[in-house]
């Protein structure tokens, strides 16, 4: 289940009218506005449609540029990357986390402390290319006996 954003959800936002604040290249800005984001009453229903359009720069619900990029497994350009950390809810910052579902290149999670779900780009797995010219009998670097 995922949370639906209401028609008119910005209005209700506490952000309103603040908006620089949110989308400034200074780190203190941030800090002021993820306080404006503490006491919004539609935080939840914020972060979640940033989430599902994967917004990459500003502040969305709590969630500084680099929070979100790494909520989302993506790079600025929205270029997957691999999950090097374990998977934090961006709601309650908790490690309480449940895989609902893998698909292709997304992951679906679930917070199981405060509920909350979104999806997560995954990143393809490389793989070393097969060589043909190798004989599984032959150790490598070794030669056939």
């Amino acid at each position: 289940m995922t949370d639906t954003p209401p028609k008119n959800w910005r209005d209700e936002a506490a952000c309103a009218g603040e908006l620089k604040l949110f989308f400034s290249g200074d780190w203190r800005d941030w800090q002021k506005a993820k306080a404006i984001c503490a006491t919004c009453p539609v935080r939840r229903t914020c972060l979640t449609d940033s989430l599902e359009h994967e917004d990459r720069f500003g502040v969305w619900g709590g969630l500084d540029h680099y929070q979100l990029r790494e909520t989302l497994s993506i790079d600025k350009n929205g270029d997957p990357i691999p999950n090097l950390k374990a998977v934090k809810c961006p709601y309650c910052r908790l490690r309480d986390i449940e895989t609902l579902e893998k698909k292709r290149s997304r992951i679906h999670y679930r917070c199981e402390r405060c509920d909350f779900q979104w999806w997560s780009r995954r990143a393809p797995v490389k793989r070393e290319p097969k060589s043909d010219n190798v004989d599984p009998a032959v150790p490598a670097g070794g030669e056939a006996g």
